[in-house]
Parts: C-alpha cells; structure tokens; sequence
C-alpha cells in the first residue's frame, strides 16, 4: 500500500504538509518544525544525505544495582566468561520484533529508531506514544501497511533510553508507512509532537534486515517482555563469514534453547541503511533473570573446539560492540 493509500485508511483526507525535500534536523528540532517523529518524515533528510548517520555512538558499557551470579552478571556489570565474544554472543536479546524466517524466506525490514531522552520526562514520553502514536501504528498492522510496531524502555546499556520499531516485509512498504505515519501524527496532534520532542531530543535512524536461514527458532512467533541486545561493528569483507557462522554453528544452540522454554525469541540481524554498527544478535525471554539463567546456560554449551574456533572467527570479524537490555512496553501484534 502507497503512502497516499495509507494515508486515506488511517484518516480523512487532509493536505500534506511535508514535502519530499524537507529537512529533519535529528536534535529534535527543524526550520519546518517535523524533527519529532520517531519513524516519520525524517527519514527523507537520511535518505538525501546518503544515509549517513551523523551521531556514531561511542562504546561504553553502563551497569545497574543488580546482580545474577549464575548468569555471571555482578553488581550491574555483565562478566565475560569465554573471552569477549563467546560471553558477549550470549548476552543479546532486543525488542525488534522476532523475525521468523526459513531459508530462503523474503526478507523482513526494521526500521529502529534510537532516542536520547531526558529521565524525568521519559514517564511523560511513554504517555504521548500511547496515546498518540499507539492507535494510528496498531490501525497500520491491522491494514496490513506493516508488519509489527513496538515501543521499548531502556533497563541497562549506554545513552540510548527508548527505541521505537516498525517492521515490514518490503523496503517500499516500510519506507510508505514511515513516512505516512509521521505525516498523520503532525496533522492530528502537533502539540503532543512538540512536547514528545522536547523530551527525546535527538535520535538516530537504523534500518535492519533479517539474514536467510537465521531464524528465531521459534513457530509461535512469541516475543517476551525482557530483551538485550549486543550492537557489533564489523569487518565488511568478512560480514557473509559471519552470517555463515552463524547460521551453521552458533545458530543452532539458541534454537535448542528455543525449543526448550528458556528463550522467546533470537535474531542475528544485517545492517541495511544506518550508523557504524553492522549487525546486531537479539534474544527475548518471559523476564530478565530467566534470560540471564538462559544466557548461562548457552555459555557452558560453547565449551567445545568447534564453536569456539567459530566464536573466535566471528570476534576477528566484528571487533567491537555495545550491549543494551530493554524492557519491552508495547508491541503488536
């Protein structure tokens, strides 16, 4: 569905007021005004500028006042156990929406917006997406125009403290919705977009992509409502050796743990359209502390030559990562 079409289902016909070359200044701010839409008109300003992401975020791990020895995380602090990678590859799992997919599937897209938000207003942000943002992208599922939405709280990481998602099964699709949705927002409710900016005042743009034949070893589909997810900066040449690991090797022990209860969902997904991170590894579970236990579990099953040679292949290649955990506060479907 068109961005015109969808436009016309979400809402009586009204005059755009964004024009394809309009600028979105990402600090929250713009000379037009549209700088506060997560997911919205923004996108144009990205695109124009040869998706180049101007705020890289910096590597730097964040703890909290809290400890799970059995899944070797003290006093705030995740604790490598099998060198960086073999913890690290652990200790993922975000709120982008699972991405079920066989080998050979179409591709699935996501478009994440990361947002740096003040903390005593971040209660007020959550109000305006639930009551603003809410009914317009779960009219959005319903009709088909994207796949999934969701809306995810930081619980321990970097700067990064909200992050809004849409999923769709095309780029075209993902792009017409984006842009749609931002429009309708500014048209219906421009002063809870002010006040939403005014809160999150800056963000940065990603678009992922699901990687064939890594899939979220799940049938239902189910995502819990504790994620974590680890942000890799890689070697380009060397990224399809690290999906083929992936998928042949290190895949294969979170579908064991899948089919066992102790994870919702995982993902290993490929930089399409952003800043330095080229792929990022996902997992969710029913709470945190069985995530952690999970987490654990998985790190005494990469005690074996083949999966740490291909552990340590994978760490050669992406060098460098961020961790974050999410609390996932509404996702549909």
């Amino acid at each position: 569905m068109t961005a015109r079409v969808l436009r016309a289902a979400l809402r009586a016909p009204s005059a755009s007021k964004i024009a394809p070359g309009d600028f979105v200044d990402h600090s929250g701010t713009s000379p037009t005004g549209h700088g506060f839409y997560p997911c919205g008109a923004d996108f144009n300003s990205v695109h124009d500028a040869g998706f180049r992401a101007n705020r890289a975020p910096t590597a730097i791990n964040i703890g909290i006042a809290a400890s799970f020895p059995e899944a070797g995380m003290n006093g705030g602090y995740i604790m490598n156990r099998l060198g960086s990678l073999a913890a690290l590859v652990a200790s993922l799992f975000l709120a982008i929406p699972a991405l079920a997919q066989d080998e050979g599937a179409q591709t699935l897209y996501a478009y994440a917006t990361y947002f740096v938000c003040s903390p005593d207003g971040e209660s007020r942000a959550d109000e305006i997406i639930t009551s603003t943002f809410k009914p317009n992208y779960d009219a959005a599922v319903e009709h088909g125009d994207i796949s999934s939405w969701s809306w995810m709280q930081h619980f321990v990481g970097g700067y990064w403290r909200r992050v809004l998602v849409i999923t769709a099964r095309e780029m075209d699709a993902l792009l017409d919705a984006s842009g749609a949705l931002g429009e309708i927002i500014e048209d219906q409710t421009p002063e809870a977009g002010r006040a939403f900016s005014g809160i999150c005042s800056s963000h940065e743009d990603y678009i992922w992509e699901s990687v064939d034949g890594v899939s979220t070893g799940t049938t239902a589909g189910d995502r819990g409502d504790a994620g974590f997810t680890v942000y890799f900066e890689c070697n380009l040449n060397g990224e399809d050796r690290a999906d083929e690991l992936m998928r042949e090797v290190i895949g294969p022990i979170y579908d064991k743990h899948i089919r066992e209860g102790g994870l919702s969902t995982w993902n290993w997904l490929a930089h399409n359209v952003g800043g330095d991170y080229r792929r990022i590894l996902t997992m969710t579970a029913a709470d945190h502390k069985t995530l952690m236990k999970t987490r654990a579990a998985i790190i005494d099953e990469f005690d074996n030559r083949r999966t740490e040679r291909a552990l340590k292949e994978i760490n050669d290649i992406c060098y460098k990562h961020r961790d974050y955990m999410w609390d996932i506060l509404i996702q549909s479907p």
